[in-house]
């Protein structure tokens, strides 16, 4: 029985290690996917559908499927949220990209005082 669980820690620690290198950073989305230029080539409305579609739905096929438990899912799902926050923001242009900080700026002060 502690065997298994060693097996499929390593199994998991491999297959966390080689999705994170594909879509758990914005280097690694910008390298699958391409940068686009500096100043941006997205407006703000596609650049949210660019974010919605880089989220991880597929990870939910995985625990469906018995792959993997909810717990192993969840630190994939967050790192790939971020990656594709950040991504997006890369990609939109520059007007979008400073209403964006702007907005969370406001909320964080609304919401936390910070």
């Amino acid at each position: 029985k502690e065997r298994k669980a060693t097996e499929r820690r390593i199994d998991y620690e491999r297959r966390r290690k080689l999705w994170t290198t594909q879509y758990g950073s914005v280097e690694a989305l910008k390298k699958r996917f391409g940068a686009g230029p500096i100043w941006g080539d997205l407006t703000p409305q596609e650049t949210r559908r660019l974010y919605h579609t880089l989220l991880p739905r597929s990870l939910v096929g995985l625990n469906e499927l018995g792959l993997m438990k909810p717990e192993e899912l969840a630190p994939l799902a967050y790192e790939a949220r971020i990656a594709a926050k950040g991504y997006a923001r890369s990609r939109c242009d520059a007007t979008g990209r400073i209403a964006a900080v702007l907005f969370e700026e406001y909320r964080s002060l609304r919401d936390y005082g910070r």
